[in-house]
């Protein structure tokens, strides 16, 4: 199995230049762990068993019979177009305590471009927080599928997972690293891979209840269009009345993520225009508004944001409820949840420019360990660890 490294995050340019002149860092996610290279999301649970059966891959012959019926059943939402392919597992390794050494991270993401959170990855998650203990690192955890243990696991009924530790052992684990869980809710209806394997918004949110009351820091992180009422949320499948009322019920914490449009497809799908209509700014106006899709604006990226929040939202926001996310020409911060009441704004030409042609991708970077570093560290955790290394 390939080895587990870090890769750069979004706290690389999502920071602020102050008047005079100095750089706040805003964004808490420098660092990133994906468990695999493609997301598990893209499988359909009726092939999830076959999938599980060969380490991440279709049986052998089979994939061009899988993509005649189409294979990707990622959300319709996802913003990483490079994920695709096998699921197989990375590992904890040698090399994943050196890249720790190397970079000192207080914090990393688990989950950038892949859901990490899968009962398939248990055993890789459990290995990865006892590397973060031992470097005092702490983790920002976003997921559709972390079960609250074997419990979670089973209720799933789907597959059953061998080797996974009852929920209260996990939430134990995950509490002795520290930092938050965000359990992402969005529309069921735009996440057919994830919903197909049992991992619908209801199981999600009756995960978070768990280890809410397990005591870890969990909160609901919904993704929704802010432009739109909390109604037409609803008529669109956006679980956001669900989540706000099992917040309220159940003393979790929520937040919103605001929705950007990557796709023809999604554009239809949520705000009935076609992607080019959308598109297709007034040159004086730094949003077009269309009736009844809300007002949008166009990145360089070519995505389309949110230019501004319906007033449903708006007083959401205002009664302490955190944005992660720009909106129209704010960028939004609630420190992922890791301090309450947290609330950062500022304007997104205030963010620095990132000279990209330097950043280098950290596999590459760390294809190759001095021998002595990994001897030394070795020598040093090994003892800390529970986990063995050849």
């Amino acid at each position: 199995m390939p080895s587990l490294y870090l890769t750069e995050g979004k706290g690389e340019f999502v920071k602020r230049k102050l008047p005079n002149g100095e750089i706040q860092d805003i964004c808490k996610c420098k660092w990133n762990a994906d468990f695999a290279r493609a997301c598990i999301a893209q499988v359909h649970g009726a092939y999830l068993e076959e999938v599980i059966r060969n380490q991440g891959r279709y049986d052998q012959g089979s994939l061009l019979k899988r993509k005649e019926h189409g294979i990707d059943h990622r959300c319709d939402y996802c913003y990483s177009y490079t994920n695709w392919g096998q699921v197989t597992p990375r590992e904890v390794d040698l090399k994943t305590i050196a890249d720790f050494a190397e970079k000192k991270p207080e914090i990393v993401r688990i989950g950038k471009n892949v859901e990490c959170g899968h009962p398939f990855y248990i055993p890789t998650l459990i290995d990865f927080l006892e590397v973060c203990k031992v470097f005092n690192t702490q983790v920002i955890f976003p997921t559709k599928m972390l079960p609250y243990g074997q419990e979670g696991a089973d209720y799933l009924a789907k597959i059953r997972f061998e080797d996974i530790p009852s929920g209260r052992d996990l939430a134990r684990i995950l509490k002795k690293v520290g930092g938050v869980i965000h359990y992402s809710i969005g529309a069921d209806s735009l996440e057919s891979g994830a919903v197909s394997q049992g991992f619908s918004n209801e199981w999600r949110i009756e995960q978070a209840r768990r280890y809410n009351r397990a005591g870890l820091n969990v909160d609901l992180t919904i993704v929704c269009d802010v432009t739109q009422s909390l109604l037409a949320n609803e008529k669109a499948g956006f679980a956001v009345k669900q989540a706000l009322i099992a917040s309220k019920q159940y003393c979790l914490p929520a937040r919103f993520i605001p929705l950007r449009i990557g796709s023809k497809a999604l554009a239809v799908k949520v705000t009935s225009h076609p992607m080019k209509e959308l598109r297709e700014m007034h040159p004086s106006l730094p949003g077009f508004e269309i009736n009844g899709s809300g007002l949008w604006i166009k990145r360089k990226n070519n995505d389309i944001y949110p230019a501004r929040m319906h007033s449903d939202f708006q007083e959401l926001y205002d009664g302490g409820v955190g944005i992660c996310g720009a909106v129209g020409e704010e960028e939004n911060c609630d420190d992922c949840n890791l301090c309450k009441n947290v609330r950062i704004k500022f304007n997104v030409h205030e963010m620095p420019k990132v000279d990209y042609s330097r950043k280098v991708n950290a596999e590459r970077r760390y294809s190759w360990i001095n021998r002595d570093k990994i001897k030394a560290i070795k020598e040093r955790d090994k003892p800390q660890l529970k986990f063995k290394f050849d």
